[in-house]
């Protein structure tokens, strides 16, 4: 989650600077990709180091490089000055990534909710 985070605000800066720049002549748009990296990071393909003590234990693979790929578009131009942006476009995009974000920000308070209350109140017999 922390590195679904991470690719949610490496995108965040980069639409924000899409938006700051809807009438910069030749400016080309640039979107963040870190989804399919994502994917990939939750198959585990190798056997871990670790050793599983029961079949319900998730294999560990250890920490893995993440850094969220940025690409520029600059194969479009939507404008005779050279600029590609669709504002309309970018809003859309803006309130998609901020869906992403705070579910992932959701999945996560839950996560430190249940563990606050193992801490707390779970322990007792």
């Amino acid at each position: 989650m922390r590195q679904a985070l991470q690719g949610y605000s490496v995108r965040q800066q980069a639409l924000s600077l899409n938006l700051s720049n809807t009438d910069t002549p030749n400016y080309k748009r640039m979107d963040v990709g870190f989804e399919e990296q994502l994917r990939a990071k939750a198959k585990l393909t190798e056997p871990s180091p670790m050793t599983l003590t029961d079949v319900r234990h998730m294999p560990f693979a250890g920490p893995a490089a993440f850094s969220p790929a940025v690409s520029i578009d600059r194969s479009t131009t939507l404008r005779r000055d050279g600029n590609n942006i669709d504002i309309d476009q970018e809003m859309s995009k803006v309130s998609q990534n901020e869906i992403g974000y705070n579910a992932a920000t959701q999945f996560l308070s839950g996560r430190f909710a249940m563990l606050k209350y193992v801490i707390a109140d779970g322990g007792g017999s």
